[in-house]
């Protein structure tokens, strides 16, 4: 769909800040250091700079802040990104302290361009790493083209290709997406949706400002990474705490199909967002049972809570400990799947800490690990579920790319169309395809694309030793022989394909409304002004679409059709020239004749010559899509198309009173079937004809491939080995139009 397969390793070090201006930016070392720390217990953690290690990076860097991060290159310097973390779904706002708001909710960070937090510490600080900054990166990478239409300008201190600009635009996609990854899962915190600080700042005698360090959240870090011990910081007062490092069991969660990215946070009326289920299911360090907790559920007293009483309990790092414990328990409910869990540990009662280190001396409420571990249990899973779903969400759309009526996207006439040192070289001027909206309902609601804009985007690499005769195709014997495999490598590497992947981008249509499940449009794409060069390789066609899907106004939709390169196909009426008489060649000598014994036999003229491409290849002569009204010896016709793989074909010709129908596949969608066909068109005088053919075997690395189809003189109809048939029987023929109907053009 994206066609990011050679970015499946790496897309680069930088990124862009799409603020007011578009603002070059580096990966940071805390990045790397953090991704190798986690990547040490885990080792399925993926290449640090690949789609998902900028994810990864993304998520990182959402907690970026002036204590730990104070060398980031954030426009305008760091600032506490944690604020706006926060989200109470009870009353829909988000971090507050004494009454005071702190931050914006989580939702609006992640969704809202332009949000800012409420106090000084983040007042006028905006977040440049939106779901709407992601699709505008989306956009230009695929487009290099802003969302007013103009051509992306890059910052003054970009110094690299433009390849490597829409790169960096897709690092910029998956750094936003990390981001947005970051505040879902911190809905799976209950002290992130219980209005329950815990930044560890502002201490003093037992009581922080800030609130206290989470245990929850170090004591879960330190598993993810294997670590055996942890620091809770309340100020300068630090507490080391040991744990058996148990590697976490993530569990599996099938990742929700909600409504709207918002949903994934609080779905209005249903309770089916992940911040609804942490904060009914769970109590956090600072909403204990006996807080005087503002939350129902779960219940602020606990008394309807069961009693476990676990007779020999354990520290964190598996000592056993001279303690009994006594856990309240209850049924989290799943609103998403309207199921159960029953016997949740969610709180203890008890004479011990948090640390299970020191003893009261009353009866209080506390959060230890095995508390910690069964909302792990649940919530975990969860958190991952959630990730994968607003990641699905945002990559939701789907359209659907086919070739039209005429059977191909674009073709040319290569006696006219052939030159590559014109300017703009010439090539495929249209791009005719068939789109329709193929997206799924999202939730119960039907993802209809209504009044936004489509374009089609030409992506390629350039085969630089092209020539007009085409002996310098991939597939030609002259550039087997010469280069080999050398020449798919750059031209300074002695080979012809251009390193960098160029894009050429159609003006759009506007106003376009594909509704989903709706049948195809077929629709024409304008290519004039910059051609799709007639020498592209590699070549891929995508359609793009911008605007409103579902409830959401501004997405991109991509889809995209690997048509390999423009694909020559020439006939040559050789039947002046070459001859198979008792199973031998023949060829005429440099006097123009053919040796005495076989010169009775003459040449033959293809009239009213018709070819057409599916849906039509069966009945080229009702429906041809090229046409010419003779074919005379010495004479050829060449055109070029794009199409993919598997595409028919079929050609009509009369030869007097006898008719003649060859359907085939050109496009071998297995790859198997080699090019070059030739066919014999002439058996003897008064013979109908009879027409062989064989898969001659070219180069076929890279889908590359030349058809031509040679016409001969089949004598008295005797079988000649194709393995032995001379390589240029017919040298130099006159190359004629053709004629193309419907023209793309």
């Amino acid at each position: 769909m994206l066609d990011l397969v050679d970015y499946d390793k790496t897309i680069g070090e930088k990124y862009f800040d799409l603020s007011s201006s578009v603002i070059t930016r580096n990966k940071m070392r805390i990045e790397g250091r953090i991704i190798a720390n986690v990547a040490g217990a885990n080792p399925a953690v993926p290449e640090a700079l690949s789609i998902t290690g900028w994810i990864m990076r993304g998520a990182i860097r959402e907690d970026d802040n002036p204590s730990e991060t104070s060398d980031t290159d954030e426009p305008g310097g760091p600032f506490f990104r944690v604020f706006n973390h926060f989200y109470d779904p009870a009353n829909g706002k988000g971090l507050s302290r004494f009454g005071i708001p702190i931050g914006a909710p989580a939702p609006d960070w992640a969704l809202v361009p332009g949000t800012t937090g409420p106090v000084f510490l983040v007042a006028n600080k905006e977040n440049h790493f939106t779901i709407a900054n992601a699709r505008e990166a989306m956009w230009r990478a695929l487009t290099l083209k802003t969302s007013t239409g103009g051509d992306d300008i890059p910052p003054s201190d970009w110094t690299g290709t433009k390849e490597e600009r829409r790169k960096a635009y897709w690092a910029t996609v998956f750094r936003a997406l990390g981001d947005v990854v970051h505040l879902v899962q911190d809905m799976g915190q209950p002290q992130h949706t219980r209005n329950d600080a815990h930044a560890g700042w502002g201490c003093a005698f037992g009581e922080c400002a800030g609130g206290h360090d989470s245990f929850f959240e170090r004591y879960i870090a330190a598993r993810t990474t294997g670590a055996t011990r942890f620091t809770l910081k309340d100020g300068a007062n630090e507490i080391p705490v040991r744990t058996k490092a148990d590697p976490l069991v993530f569990g599996t969660y099938d990742p929700p199909n909600l409504p709207t990215y918002a949903s994934y946070f609080a779905d209005s009326g249903s309770g089916r967002g992940l911040a609804q289920y942490s904060n009914r299911g769970f109590y956090s360090f600072g909403t204990n049972a006996g807080s005087n907790s503002p939350y129902a559920s779960p219940p602020p007293d606990a008394t309807s809570l069961a009693d476990l009483i676990l007779p020999q309990a354990e520290d964190a790092a598996g000592n056993q400990l001279p303690a009994t414990l006594h856990f309240k328990t209850g049924t989290v409910h799943d609103d998403l799947t309207a199921t159960d869990v029953d016997d949740v540990k969610l709180t203890t009662v008890g004479l011990w800490d948090q640390f299970l280190l020191e003893r009261s001396n009353s009866p209080r409420y506390t959060l230890n690990w095995y508390n910690y571990d069964d909302q792990a249990r649940l919530l975990l899973p969860r958190a991952i579920g959630y990730s994968a779903g607003i990641l699905n969400y945002f990559f939701r759309g789907r359209l659907s790319v086919t070739l039209p009526d005429e059977g191909v996207f674009s073709i040319v006439d290569h006696s006219v169309v052939k030159s590559i040192t014109t300017v703009p070289p010439q090539g495929f001027t249209v791009v005719k395809a068939k789109v329709s909206n193929q997206t799924p309902a999202a939730g119960a609601a039907a993802q209809d694309m209504n009044n936004g804009l489509l374009v089609a985007v030409a992506k390629f690499h350039r085969n630089t030793c092209y020539t007009e005769d085409l002996k310098g195709e991939w597939g030609s014997p002259d550039m087997r022989a010469s280069k080999g495999d050398l020449v798919f490598e750059p031209p300074e590497a002695g080979g012809c394909r251009t390193a960098e992947e160029e894009i050429i981008v159609s003006p759009p249509l506007t106003n376009m409304t594909l509704l989903a499940g709706a049948a195809p449009q077929t629709l024409q794409f304008d290519f004039s002004a910059t051609p799709i060069p007639i020498n592209a390789t590699d070549l891929k066609l995508q359609v793009v679409y911008r605007g409103p899907l579902g409830a959401e106004q501004d997405a991109v939709v991509v889809a995209t059709v690997d048509i390999n390169e423009p694909y020559f196909t020439g006939y040559t009426n050789a039947s002046d020239n070459l001859l198979c008489v008792q199973n031998r060649w023949y060829v005429r000598d440099a006097s123009g004749n053919f040796p005495p014994e076989v010169g009775m036999y003459g040449s033959t003229i293809m009239d009213d010559v018709r070819i057409a491409y599916e849906p039509s290849d069966a009945s080229p002569e009702l429906n041809p899509l090229i046409q010419f009204p003779e074919l005379d010896p010495h004479q050829a016709v060449r055109y070029a198309v794009l199409a993919p793989l598997g595409t028919k074909w079929g050609i009509y010709w009369r030869e007097g009173a006898f008719e003649n129908r060859l359907d085939t596949v050109l496009f071998p969608a297995d790859l198997t079937t080699l090019a070059n066909q030739v066919y014999v068109a002439s058996a003897g005088p008064g013979e109908a004809p009879v027409l062989t053919k064989r898969a001659r075997e070219v180069f076929k690395e890279r889908n590359s491939y030349i058809a031509t189809g040679i016409f001969f003189n089949g004598g008295d109809g005797s079988y000649c080995d194709f393995e032995n048939m001379p390589e240029d029987p017919i040298p130099a023929p006159q190359l004629l139009h053709v004629s193309i109907n419907p023209p793309f053009d």
